[in-house]
């Protein structure tokens, strides 16, 4: 079929107006070379024909007449709908979480290929060497949530688990009434930190007129008056 062919069967029929005519503002968008010879002036907005356009910022792309009428759809970069390398990548508008782009858990994924305010979860890699995996939303956004461990909240096995740092209180930890939870689980809070889920826990030390003792995990009487304990999130 001829290029001309395709114009007349796209050319508005009796009343209906030209989207030149409905909608200047998305003719002003029309990319003239790479929809040549068609123009803005032979189709209407009813149309469900992907042409090419040209947003203010200059960036081409396809999309149906009709969609961009019905649903006021526009650049799909500009709204971070699609990742243009150089303008709304990771690497360029984040540069610091790209430095943090775990290199082999994600797949063929690169920090370039990727919107920063996506909400799937990536793998990180911190500058101590803890891996984590997180949303790039929650990274990126306005508390630039970063390494976990390094922040204290969670627990690193062999340095920040109530096991390392209180091996007293442990000790005392209830296996039977603790049921899929452990001290290596655990970490030391600095007493009014945030961050942390506080949960309730069962030791077994020796308390008054009483055998069994639950014991908050924010209850700073369990542990040094510097410290409460805090369960590990996840």
């Amino acid at each position: 079929m001829s290029d001309r062919s395709v114009m007349l069967r796209l050319v508005s029929t009796g009343p209906k107006p030209s989207l030149a005519e409905a909608r200047p503002d998305l003719a002003a968008e029309w990319h003239q070379d790479l929809n040549d010879p068609l123009g803005p002036g032979a189709v209407t907005c009813g149309v469900d024909r992907k042409v090419w356009w040209t947003c203010p910022r200059g960036h081409d792309y396809q999309a149906a007449i009709y969609h961009r009428v019905r649903n006021a759809s526009g650049c799909p970069y500009c709204a971070d709908r699609r990742v243009l390398k150089g303008f709304n990548d990771l690497t360029t508008t984040h540069p610091y979480l790209a430095l943090e782009w775990h290199p082999t858990r994600n797949g063929d994924r690169k920090p370039e290929t990727v919107i920063a305010g996506a909400n799937v979860k990536r793998w990180w890699l911190c500058s101590a060497g803890h891996e984590w995996e997180a949303l790039s939303s929650h990274r990126a956004g306005p508390r630039r949530v970063g390494c976990p461990y390094c922040s204290g909240h969670r627990a690193e096995r062999g340095v920040t688990d109530l096991t390392s740092t209180h091996p007293q209180l442990a000790a005392e930890w209830h296996r039977d009434r603790n049921v899929g939870l452990a001290p290596l689980t655990y970490r030391q809070a600095v007493k009014g930190r945030s961050g942390g889920a506080a949960r309730p826990v069962t030791t077994t030390r020796p308390r008054p007129r009483r055998a069994v003792a639950e014991t908050s995990a924010q209850d700073a009487q369990s542990a040094p008056a510097e410290y409460s304990l805090r369960a590990s999130t996840t």
